[in-house]
């Protein structure tokens, strides 16, 4: 997605005495800025398995599910000693 925002300011001045002389003057500024942002994903795509196909997943989410919970003790047990350091 890309956004573009864009001002523009103009100022003029004129000056006419009698018809006879005519001054002029006027600018222009221009200022822009852009941002860009990309958006990265991925869409996880299930197909039918068949009962051997099954009894692996099940086995790869349980070794998931082991290492994450022992992660996370590894995470309190950290969190504890640091907390015990504390006065």
């Amino acid at each position: 997605m890309t956004v573009i925002e864009a001002t523009e300011t103009e100022g003029k001045a004129k000056l006419n005495v009698a018809g006879l002389l005519n001054m002029g003057t006027g600018g222009q500024s221009n200022a822009s800025s852009t941002a860009t942002n990309r958006i990265c994903f991925k869409v996880p795509l299930a197909m039918p398995v068949d009962a051997v196909s099954l009894e692996e997943l099940q086995r790869q989410d349980q070794a998931l599910a082991e290492r994450r919970r022992r992660q996370t003790e590894q995470i309190r047990a950290h969190n504890q000693s640091i907390s015990a350091r504390w006065p």
